[in-house]
């Protein structure tokens, strides 16, 4: 399925719907594959802000604009939260298309902050690329704030239906708002000085999502 896949031919033929954003550095030309497999298989076009766009050749650039991509590059954080109502949800790429991937260590051991930023602050639904199962994809199923494509034409067409359906939307977003609360910076120091000191953590709001250890 993946190999040879000519993403100028399935560009082509695909009328694009929604916008979706992406933000911050992508970690490995697998995943930035992923990412390209994903937009010219869906009918989505992508915004990519905070990328290192003078990493890419002006041909790369123009490669990833007919795939459907276009580098915004860096904005403040202001004008970045401001630009969130423009889309249908945000993607975060994590993972190979296939199972050729160098930064599997870092797929198993980490959780993307960009996903707790889009979480806090956008309440968009999240949509994670990537075929292991990770914190990302964990968090993001868990708390039910989107969707994961493992990168199959089965998922693919499953996720593109849950990310088209206003009732599926509304209930990502929903989660969102409800779990937001929970992850915001106000007040932290705080609680990690009252939970270091000897006293404890004022309340369980990590225990009570989590469980305990």
């Amino acid at each position: 399925l993946h190999e040879g896949t000519d993403l100028a031919i399935s560009r082509g033929t695909i009328a694009s719907q929604h916008k979706a954003i992406v933000i911050g550095n992508i970690w490995s030309e697998s995943w930035l594959a992923f990412l390209r497999w994903y937009v010219a298989m869906s009918p989505v076009s992508v915004d990519w802000f905070g990328a290192a766009t003078d990493e890419f050749s002006e041909a790369t650039r123009l490669e990833l604009e007919r795939d459907g991509i276009s580098l915004k590059g860096f904005v403040s954080d202001a004008d970045l939260r401001a630009q969130f109502e423009n889309y249908h949800y945000a993607i975060v790429p994590f993972g190979a298309l296939g199972f050729d991937d160098s930064h599997r260590w870092q797929e198993k051991f980490s959780m993307p902050s960009k996903i707790i930023y889009f979480l806090c602050c956008s309440q968009l639904p999240i949509l994670v690329l990537s075929n292991s199962v990770n914190p990302a994809t964990n968090f993001v199923q868990k708390f039910d704030i989107g969707c994961v494509c493992k990168g199959t034409q089965k998922d693919l067409d499953r996720v593109n239906k849950s990310l088209s359906d206003p009732d599926e939307i509304s209930r990502f977003r929903e989660s969102s708002r409800k779990l937001a609360p929970l992850f915001t910076d106000e007040g932290i120091g705080d609680f990690i000085l009252n939970s270091i000191d000897g006293a404890g953590p004022p309340d369980c709001r990590f225990e009570d999502l989590f469980g305990r250890v």
